[in-house]
């Protein structure tokens, strides 16, 4: 059975890949993006589909598989891809390839961030891992950078000043 996507009445087919390839369908956004898996018991791998075109998102170097679970309407995906020493990472997968979430993780915490499950139009990725031996769900919650923060305070400065100028020019 192939996937496919079904919107306004019309059932649109996922491509058919060569070599044997299974497509596997696991979550669509409000856009009409569709994340999931393809390959073959060999290797498989996380991919995106979106306006009719369908994009690998590739693996972990020298890991062979990654899994895509869910997408944002961003077209954000996150799930999980093999480690060259065995194992899943959860992973966020973007243009340059996946990103291991455990990298985002503070050093001596304790957590192993094992798959990513779900991502909401914020940025936040929920999940399981393991903390201290013991499966456990874990929420990450994108903190934005200082220089971002900086620029915002000067945008909000500049605003309270013009609205400041602007009131004293009206009385």
């Amino acid at each position: 059975m192939a996937a496919s996507l079904h919107s306004a009445g019309v059932f649109q087919l996922l491509p058919q890949l060569p070599g044997g390839a299974t497509v596997s369908a696991a979550d669509i956004s409000n856009r009409g993006q569709i994340t999931g898996t393809f390959g073959t018991s060999a290797s498989y791998h996380a991919f995106r589909f979106s306006d009719g075109a369908f994009e690998d998102l590739g693996a972990f170097a020298g890991g062979l598989f990654s899994v895509g679970r869910a997408i944002n309407d961003a077209g954000l995906v996150v799930g999980e891809a093999s480690s060259p020493s065995g194992g899943f990472h959860a992973a966020l997968f973007a243009s340059g390839g996946p990103i291991d979430l455990n990298a985002l993780v503070l050093d001596g915490s304790e957590w192993s961030l094992n798959a990513a499950t779900g991502i909401n139009a914020s940025g936040q990725i929920s999940g399981f891992g393991t903390f201290r031996g013991a499966l456990h769900g874990f929420v990450l919650t994108p903190v934005p950078e200082p220089s971002s923060m900086a620029l915002l305070g000067a945008g909000i400065g500049l605003l309270a000043s013009w609205r400041m100028r602007r009131r004293s020019t009206l009385s």
